[in-house]
């Protein structure tokens, strides 16, 4: 049961972010050069907006395999202004606290949104 509800939000995080991308505002293209995206990012960024964009990649990549979507995730990320990467962070921590709780799932929704919304 739990199975089928993990791949059922996998499969509607895909959906989202698919249909994001393709109607959506596309953000400007960031080079992949590692295996967390948010890593790629110009130098004048801080460090703590670094560690905060590998943090909430890592709680979307325990929530979703597919790379497509972890990429153009990590590219709106390193985009995205510090007040929303602070929300998306606080999200992150609700989800890796307890992640089977309708808390967390209720958060791993609003991270989508602000994520496709950017």
């Amino acid at each position: 049961m739990a199975r089928q509800q993990n791949h059922t939000k996998a499969m509607l995080l895909r959906a989202v972010l698919l249909c994001s991308f393709i109607f959506g505002s596309a953000s400007a293209s960031v080079a992949f050069t590692s295996a967390h995206p948010g890593l790629s990012r110009p130098a004048d960024s801080g460090s703590n907006d670094v560690v905060t964009r590998i943090k909430i990649l890592s709680v979307l990549e325990s929530r979703t395999m597919d790379r497509t979507i972890l990429d153009k995730a990590a590219d709106k990320l390193s985009t995205m202004e510090g007040r929303r990467l602070r929300i998306l962070s606080s999200l992150s921590d609700r989800i890796s606290e307890d992640s089977d709780a309708a808390g967390a799932d209720i958060a791993f929704s609003l991270m989508t949104v602000l994520i496709v919304l950017s």
